[in-house]
């Protein structure tokens, strides 16, 4: 509803502080809030900017704000064990996850940043009459963390909706999944990925893409030509 206000320019959150409040406390006074769920929460977190591209800022994106007001009798406690498998929060998206730096120039880090080009060129391939195939122009920042035990055994997941249970199978031979930080040319575009490495087939395979600069103008030919 309000996210427009910190899309580009985080410090505009202040304007909405007070409409907010009086929101709040007008549901508060009414008792709307002893039988509703209340949910405020933003789409991403901060995308744009100097801090995207320091490591707190890998974070930052990842843990959007989520306030839930909920009535007691939905109240249910939350296990301290709780993984983000178990939320349904894809890998990519995970701020649990520990990642270790690796050298730019590693033949790793540079294959991983290729197969990122690959994936996104792919995605282009519909507009490639007025879209500019993409290069690596800059690795930023590489690191490489290895999947547990339990990522290397899944299988599936079974009862979605109720009960859900994930299904486990033999243990594979450890994968190892690198986040890389990279700008494209033409056009300064920066995104950051997640991509798995399997060592055994040598293939590398792109789990998650985010544009972490802004858009500008790159995009409007894409509007005007539909």
């Amino acid at each position: 509803m309000v996210s427009t206000l910190t899309h580009d320019l985080l410090n505009h959150a202040r304007f909405q502080d007070e409409p907010t409040v009086r929101m709040l406390e007008d549901l508060q006074d009414m008792g709307a809030l002893n039988n509703s769920l209340l949910v405020l929460f933003s789409d991403h977190g901060i995308r744009f900017g100097d801090i995207r591209y320091t490591y707190i800022g890998k974070f930052e994106e990842r843990m959007p704000m989520m306030f839930i007001h909920a009535p007691k009798c939905l109240l249910e406690e939350i296990p301290e064990n709780r993984t983000c498998e178990d939320a349904n929060i894809l890998r990519h998206w995970c701020p649990c996850e520990t990642f270790e730096q690796v050298p730019l120039n590693s033949s790793e880090a540079i294959a991983a940043a290729q197969a990122i080009v690959d994936d996104i060129n792919s995605q282009l391939k519909v507009h490639a009459d007025i879209c500019e195939v993409l290069e690596i122009d800059k690795i930023m920042d590489a690191r490489i963390g290895k999947a547990n035990d339990v990522v290397l055994r899944f299988r599936q997941i079974t009862n979605v909706a109720m009960n859900k249970t994930i299904v486990l199978g033999d243990s594979v031979s450890p994968l190892a999944d690198y986040m890389i930080t990279m700008l494209t040319k033409p056009g300064d575009a920066a995104f950051e990925a997640t991509v798995r490495h399997d060592p055994n087939a040598d293939t590398y395979t792109v789990l998650g893409i985010s544009r972490i600069s802004l858009y500008g103008n790159t995009s409007w030919c894409i509007l005007v030509k539909d």
